[in-house]
């Protein structure tokens, strides 16, 4: 709870989900840094945990980018 009240203020996942979004680089190279970072947090995190703490800002932004979020989740 505490921190979905610190990202809501905060409005993080807004503003990095924006610095993402716009950056001039590929879609796909986004795409592939957005890979690797869950294949490094797999290593240390639970999956539960990883979701939860990347998902409010990587969503937003793949879907900004034009990525399907059905093939992005698959």
């Amino acid at each position: 709870m505490i921190l979905g009240y610190f990202l809501a203020v905060t409005r993080l996942p807004t503003e990095l989900s924006n610095l993402i979004t716009n950056a001039r680089v590929n879609p796909y190279i986004i795409w592939l840094m957005v890979f690797i970072m869950y294949l490094f947090l797999g290593c240390i995190l639970d999956s539960l945990a990883m979701v939860l703490l990347t998902v409010p800002i990587i969503f937003p932004a793949m879907m900004a980018l034009g990525f399907d979020p059905i093939w992005l989740a698959s």
